[in-house]
């Protein structure tokens, strides 16, 4: 809080130094674009350092260094009571993007167990290969499928992103499956997880 408090001090005093030299310049040189350009830059750096303030990282113990991470697609999630289904078609929140991935801005779709808190929780997972992935929480494993709510009990994924696989047809591999059933086959996924942290507003 006193972080922010801080923050907001420091804009309000800029904003004064800002319109200060705006009068002046305008006064001697009627240099209109020089000062709208200087507003405007302030204002872009003020909006990503609050950004930076609002958002901190906790970190996860990782119970399961899992290299495996698969796939569903996203019409699975059909029941429209869920909170799920709700997230990523009510609420204007989720992009489906072009690649065949749902995103919250830079935070991709993902399915993960009950341990991983709830629908929308966002995390930052980095892997060995020093990958990190930003994703966000669009659907739950079933506990009954899992160990310990983290890992999948067969197929040992922690990861299953959540897609659109019309978008990721030329991603299937001689088996059928999209990067051949696992996304670790892809070097952009590619690493086991070594840390994870939890992103809070």
């Amino acid at each position: 809080m006193r972080k922010i408090i801080k923050t907001l001090i420091i804009s309000l005093v800029m904003i004064a130094i800002i319109f200060i030299n705006a009068k002046e310049v305008v006064a001697n040189n009627d240099n209109y674009v020089e000062v709208i350009d200087e507003v405007i830059n302030f204002f872009e750096e003020l909006v990503v350092e609050t950004e930076e303030v609002n958002e901190s990282l906790i970190s996860i113990n990782v119970l399961y260094d899992s290299s495996t991470k698969t796939y569903m697609d996203f019409r699975l999630i059909t029941s429209k009571s869920s909170p799920q289904y709700n997230y990523i078609y009510n609420l204007g929140l989720i992009e489906f993007c072009n690649d065949g991935h749902l995103r919250e801005d830079e935070y991709i779709g993902v399915a993960l167990g009950s341990y991983f808190g709830n629908i929308g929780d966002k995390f930052i997972f980095k892997l060995d290969s020093g990958i990190e992935l930003k994703l966000i929480k669009l659907d739950e494993k079933n506990d009954n499928h899992t160990i310990d709510g983290f890992i999948h009990n067969e197929d040992e994924s922690v990861i299953e992103f959540v897609i659109n696989e019309d978008l990721m047809e030329d991603k299937r591999a001689e088996n059928g499956y999209i990067y051949g059933g696992n996304f670790n086959n892809a070097q952009q996924y590619k690493g086991k997880i070594i840390e994870i942290w939890k992103v809070v507003n």
